[in-house]
């Protein structure tokens, strides 16, 4: 799976093999105008997975982003650094899926 975020917009494509499965797309309100771009990265992630809950439940997969401080925000690694309530709202309701963020 690959997301991304723009000042306005937001993006997903779900991969298997290289090839593209399925895609997402959508603008952001008013509210979501005013996160900043990590914020912005971070929920497209948890929107679209949830979104494919059907295709990844079950399953282990890689999430590609080009924001370096959302790969650290959900990785296992760094669990106990995070301390931002909505970002472990966030990892709770992902904890049941298998995956790698790079």
């Amino acid at each position: 799976m690959e997301t991304d975020a723009s000042e306005k917009a937001i993006y997903a494509s779900l991969n298997q093999g290289n090839r593209p499965v399925a895609f997402f797309s959508r603008m952001l309100n008013k509210c979501e105008l005013r996160q900043s771009s990590v914020e912005k990265e971070a929920s497209v992630i948890v929107e679209v997975i949830i979104k494919w809950t059907h295709c990844l439940l079950g399953h282990k997969f890689t999430i590609v982003t080009d924001q370096r401080s959302v790969a650290f925000m959900y990785s296992v690694k760094h669990l106990s650094k995070i301390k931002n309530e909505k970002v472990m709202r966030w990892r709770l309701l992902l904890s049941e899926f298998d995956f790698d963020i790079v």
